[in-house]
């Protein structure tokens, strides 16, 4: 939940660097040529900032617009890049690598620096509260779905296909299969 200008400020800058390269010579030829990229950028900035006008709609006239103009943008980038991820589920860091596929329900908690690699699910198993709290530097390989109202402790990696329906209290292991196990311990990961 982003509540003041400064922390949206800051949460964007935290995004920013995965998907724009450092330089204006990168910059401009990622533009010029459409790189997928550009277009996950745009969806993260419509997500933060329809999850600030979503927490500060009830203070203004203006903030009730704003959040209606940042809904309908964030919902109409959901469409295009097929995105469907609920405004204030992510804490800062996010990185998609790939768009298409990726649905995250909005009463889920994900920490910083959380890793999508397309084609992931992190959602609710019966009613809408029963939705994962996962914790920092999680990466969710291609296909990996989590399911249910479970906890993933910080820095575990999910491999590709796993399907994770209980909670993983152990840091830095790797998680794999139908349903999910711990398959490896010790990963360290970087932020």
């Amino acid at each position: 939940m982003i509540k003041t200008l400064c922390q949206l400020k800051e949460i964007l800058n935290l995004d920013y660097p995965y998907y724009h390269r450092s330089g204006k010579k990168a910059l401009i030829l990622d533009i010029l040529f459409s790189r997928e990229r550009v277009y996950i950028w745009k969806y993260i900035k419509t997500m933060r900032y329809c999850d600030y006008y979503t927490t500060n709609k009830h203070k203004s006239l203006f903030h009730a617009f704003m959040y209606w103009w940042y809904l309908r943008k964030h919902n109409r980038n959901s469409v295009k890049l097929g995105l469907i991820i609920g405004a204030g589920a992510f804490d800062a860091g996010l990185c998609i690598y790939h768009t298409g596929n990726i649905v995250v329900n909005g009463y889920s908690k994900i920490g910083k620096n959380c890793k999508l690699h397309g084609s992931n699910c992190i959602g609710n198993s019966h009613c809408k509260d029963d939705c994962p709290t996962i914790g920092d530097n999680v990466r969710l390989g291609v296909g990996a779905k989590v399911f249910g109202k479970i906890y993933i402790a910080n820095n575990v990696t999910i491999a590709a296909g796993a399907v994770v329906t209980k909670s993983c209290y152990e840091e830095g292991v790797t998680l794999a299969g139908v349903p999910a196990k711990i398959v490896k311990y010790g990963i360290q990961h970087e932020t």
